[in-house]
C-alpha cells in the first residue's frame, strides 16, 4: 500500500529539483502556507481508479499564485517542458509515469483577500510503486 503522505513529500521533492525550487521555500507540500501570500505547492487530489492498470494511479496538483501573469505562465510552461516522466527514481518510489491530467489552461486572475493575483495549476497523473516492489 502507498503511503500518500510520502508520496506528496517525494513528488515535492522530485518536483522542487525539476522546476529549480526548494522544498519549504519555493515550493511547499499540501497548500501555500498561511502566512505567505504568495507561492507555489503540490499537492496529492486524489487516488484515479482504474480497470486497465494494476498499479496505484494518483492526481497531482502542482499550482501557485503570483503576482504577474508571466510568473503564472512560467509556473505552467515549466511543469509541460518536464514531462512526461517515466521510470525515474524518488527517495520512497519507483514512477512508472506522470502524464498531464487534462490540457495546460491558462492563468486565472482570483480575488485572494482584497488582492488580485494570478493562479496558475497544473494537474497530473501519477503512477508509481514503492522501491521495494
Amino acid at each position: 500500500m502507498i503511503n500518500t503522505v510520502t508520496l506528496e513529500r517525494d513528488m515535492t521533492d522530485f518536483f522542487a529539483d525539476r522546476l529549480n525550487l526548494t522544498t519549504d521555500s519555493t515550493i511547499f507540500r499540501g497548500a501555500i502556507p498561511a502566512g505567505l501570500d504568495l507561492g507555489c505547492a503540490l499537492r496529492v487530489t486524489g487516488i484515479v481508479p482504474s480497470d486497465h492498470n494494476d498499479n496505484p494511479m494518483y492526481s497531482v496538483q502542482i499550482y501557485g499564485k503570483y503576482r504577474t501573469r508571466d510568473e503564472a505562465l512560467n509556473l505552467i510552461d515549466s511543469v509541460a517542458n518536464c514531462i512526461p516522466i517515466y521510470g525515474e527514481m524518488t527517495e520512497h518510489f519507483k514512477i512508472l509515469f506522470i502524464l498531464p491530467e487534462s490540457n495546460f489552461t491558462a492563468p486565472v486572475v482570483i480575488d485572494d483577500k482584497g488582492v488580485s493575483v494570478q493562479f496558475a495549476s497544473v494537474n497530473l497523473r501519477v503512477s508509481v510503486l514503492t522501491r521495494q516492489a
